[in-house]
């Protein structure tokens, strides 16, 4: 009999999903990645100011929004008035949630972040993070004659291309002038808002003013988190507040405030900061459990011989604090409550009139922290970077059950191409158009939903390739302009429709775009479609990664895992789970199965047959586990090893479910499965691998 490898679940998404590999990303005096050319690729300062007096003929009559279908806010004027009363509101109309106009007219947001080229998030760095040059930059913009404050070196030690090309584009006003053509652009592509990231800044559209506290005391391993214990924090909080509404007060676009971003509780950070330095939250935290477990079982819980001294316990540092599930859920919790209940107090007292949102909410906060901050903001702002929107949807429905409005005011689509590296396989998709048809799956599936009320993209730029911060800042192609500012007028195509299109379905009265999310992401495009899994047997949550392959997989450019982003919810109190990749049957039987697979350095020395399985069936109904023997083959941030069986395989084995283990809810992604080998009895030999460093 001849056996034949054939390689099962391996490949680099030939739709552009992978991180590029091999040389760093080199870019021109424009900010271009060098190493890739496409149509319109500036090549001049001459292209630049031809495109600028193109694009501001087409944009003329784009100075307002159309005053026959919306007010001068954008609400819709089509015969129903609502209360108005000078300032935003929100208020439910036939079982749908709607903001309604200072002129009393309905509103769904449809927003843009970030309109400013001087957001932070658009420079780079000029150095290493040691002080050296970097060698990512062929050549430098010039230096301004007239260096105002928001030219490209305006930032100490950081260059803005973006600013740069905007000042060879528009002149020394350059930044009314492109403040002025961004509300344009906002308008004719049917946008409303600037709901984040404005910091401040407005362009004649309606915003939402970001805030972060800089007096507030902080946790320094964990800066997104505020010690509410302080007993100054709301001395404090409230001094800050008070300036950030002596600004807005009376500002009719001011839809609300934002406070703080992505901040709040998780429960390794509370882990975190029970083993680290003396802080009040730290003293909070043990009287609670003081009071939940008593005195010896928190001390066993601290590691302490003897009597317990509160006090000395809360001064020293124990590595390796594991606060109970139970509790930390419940500390948690109560913590929430009395952030968001003071702050509140604070807006409502000195400024009744707008509305507050608190913190932008993503994936790496507790689902507790959030559920607590509900009753206490007037909608609640949340981050989902998936097309499936799956990390939201336990929050979701806990919103449809407190009747409160929701925001998503973070989302986006990329493409991993002009050097620009794959954010996650839930959003990069192999095309221009394609970010597009993201878009309007995403916002148009969610805007069907009585409780939302509307949307933020982020950003109108993109970031700069050679990443915003160092070592590991962010470089996504993100915007709906580039660092050029040349709009992506094919994605643009699709997000008009969409625009067009949102309030009308919000209302009902349309039915939202019907797709399925997998051919948007190009999956059809890959080997990951292509892998003769039996139908229904991939879990929905499982991913493509293609991220960080160079740092931290060796090279290794795509991956799968689970999608960390539903993981807490999915576990639902499970301890341990395990995450099916997909079940391959055989023409003949099966002879031999090995995988290449990855796993977290700090879980070096744990049982691999935790994170990583592999079943083998006779009929497809009971599927039995192998042992694996496992091989460390490279050290790295994410250690590689190879998986084979450790015995022979069953005789007549012809099905095979490979699947990945889940065994802490905010770590899902700390298992990684690269390759998939099986060899199969009495097949014709086909061999199609991917090829590594």
């Amino acid at each position: 009999m001849k056996n034949s490898t054939v390689s099962v679940l391996t490949a680099l998404l030939a739709s552009g999903l992978a991180c590029a590999t091999g040389a760093p990303v080199q870019v021109d005096r424009f900010g271009q990645y060098t190493g890739e050319n496409w149509p319109g690729k500036i090549t001049s300062d001459q292209q630049l100011r031809e495109e600028a007096a193109a694009e501001e003929v087409q944009l003329i009559r784009f100075d307002a929004f159309d005053p026959q279908r919306f007010d001068r806010y954008g609400g819709i004027l089509d015969g129903q008035k609502f209360r108005a009363t000078g300032f935003f509101r929100l208020e439910k109309v036939r079982e749908r949630w709607w903001f309604i106009t200072p002129e009393g007219n309905r509103f769904f947001l449809i927003g843009c972040d970030a309109p400013d080229f001087y957001e932070k998030g658009y420079a780079t760095p000029l150095t290493q993070p040691d002080g050296t040059p970097r060698n990512v930059f062929l050549q430098l913009p010039e230096v301004p004659r007239n260096n105002t404050p928001f030219s490209a070196y305006s930032r100490p030690g950081m260059v803005n291309f973006l600013a740069a090309n905007l000042q060879l584009k528009y002149g020394e006003d350059f930044r009314e002038k492109a403040l002025e053509i961004n509300r344009r652009r906002l308008i004719s592509w049917g946008f409303n808002s600037t709901p984040k990231w404005g910091w401040g800044t407005h362009i004649g559209l309606p915003f939402i003013e970001d805030m972060n506290f800089r007096k507030l005391s902080r946790f320094r391993n964990y800066l997104r988190n505020i010690d509410v214990y302080a007993p100054d924090f709301r001395e404090n909080a409230e001094k800050e507040i008070v300036q950030q509404i002596a600004r807005r007060r009376h500002e009719p676009l001011l839809l609300g405030y934002s406070t703080e971003n992505e901040s709040g509780l998780s429960f390794s950070m509370l882990d975190g900061i029970a083993a680290g330095k003396n802080s009040p939250m730290k003293r909070a935290l043990i009287d609670f459990l003081w009071e939940e477990l008593g005195e010896e079982n928190v001390g066993k819980l601290f590691k302490v011989t003897g009597k317990f001294d509160r006090s000395s316990v809360a001064r020293t540092p124990r590595p390796g604090i594991r606060i109970p599930r139970r509790q930390a859920a419940a500390f948690i919790r109560k913590t929430s409550q009395l952030y968001h209940r003071q702050l509140r107090e604070i807006y409502r007292k000195h400024d009744p009139d707008h509305l507050w949102f608190g913190a932008g909410h993503c994936k790496h906060q507790a689902f507790e922290w959030i559920y607590e901050a509900i009753p206490y903001v007037d909608a609640l702002l949340l981050h989902d970077y998936d097309i499936y929107a799956a990390w939201s949807t336990p929050i979701r429905k806990r919103l449809h059950e407190l009747d409160k409005p929701y925001i998503i005011a973070e989302y986006s689509f990329v493409q991993a191409r002009r050097g620009y590296p794959a954010f996650n396989g839930y959003v990069c998709v192999p095309d221009e158009k394609s970010r597009g048809t993201g878009y309007r799956y995403f916002t148009e599936q969610l805007a069907a939903d009585p409780n939302c009320v509307g949307f933020g993209y982020f950003i109108l730029y993109d970031q700069a390739v050679t990443r915003r911060s160092l070592p590991r800042g962010e470089a996504y192609n993100f915007g709906l302009v580039n660092q050029q500012d040349q709009p992506y007028h094919a994605m643009l195509e699709q997000v008009r429709i969409a625009n067009e299109e949102l309030p009308e379905i919000h209302a009902g009265r349309r039915q939202p775009f019907a797709a399925n999310p997998a051919d948007i992401l190009g999956w059809k495009s890959t080997r990951l479609s292509r892998l003769q899994v039996l139908p229904g047997s991939r879990s929905p949550y499982i991913i493509g990664d293609a991220v960080m392959a160079d740092e931290f997989y060796g090279g290794c450019p795509f991956r799968f895992k689970v999608n960390d982003a539903i993981a807490t919810e999915f576990l639902q109190g499970r301890k341990h789970i395990f995450v099916s990749i997909g079940t391959i049957k055989a023409d003949s039987y099966f002879a031999d199965a090995r995988a290449t697979v990855h796993l977290w350095k700090k879980r070096r020395g744990s049982d691999l047959n935790r994170f990583f399985r592999l079943e083998y069936s006779f009929d497809n109904r009971q599927f039995t586990p192998l042992e694996m023997r496992f091989t460390l083959e490279q050290e790295m941030e994410h250690d590689r090893y190879s998986m084979t069986p450790a015995e022979p395989m069953p005789e007549n084995c012809r099905y095979l479910r490979l699947s990945i283990g889940v065994t802490e809810p905010e770590r899902a992604w700390m298992a990684a499965i690269a390759d998939w080998r099986v060899i199969e009895k009495n097949k014709p030999l086909q061999i199609s691998c991917i090829s590594r460093k």
